[in-house]
């Protein structure tokens, strides 16, 4: 019977390694996501500014302007998530070099 696994052993450093990867490739993508929903909403406000600033019925105009609104707060709460995104990919990172370091290390 195999012993069992515990910390420290190179087997579960390298079940502890495979998962901070794993969570780092799902990170990425989600910034990469979060990216072009940012830039899709950037275009979003460019159009509704286009209706804001041209020559166009009032009430068009109004709606255009609360539409505009909206997509900047949408830009905002995703480049908040974005950081947020970020921010967890740099510990992980940095949890992941500590993990190669003490697999390298381990008997």
């Amino acid at each position: 019977m195999a012993p069992p696994v515990t910390k420290g052993t190179k087997k579960a450093i390298k079940e502890e390694l495979d998962s901070v990867k794993k969570i780092i490739k799902d990170t990425e993508k989600e910034i990469e996501q979060l990216k072009e929903q940012i830039d899709e909403a950037g275009w979003q406000k460019l159009g509704f500014r286009v209706i804001v600033t041209g020559k166009y019925p009032p009430d068009e105009r109004v709606a255009a302007q609360r539409n505009h609104e909206e997509a900047c707060n949408k830009e905002n709460d995703l480049i908040s998530d974005r950081k947020r995104a970020e921010g967890r990919l740099a510990t992980q990172q940095k949890n992941q070099r500590k993990l190669e370091e003490q697999y390298q290390s381990a008997v």
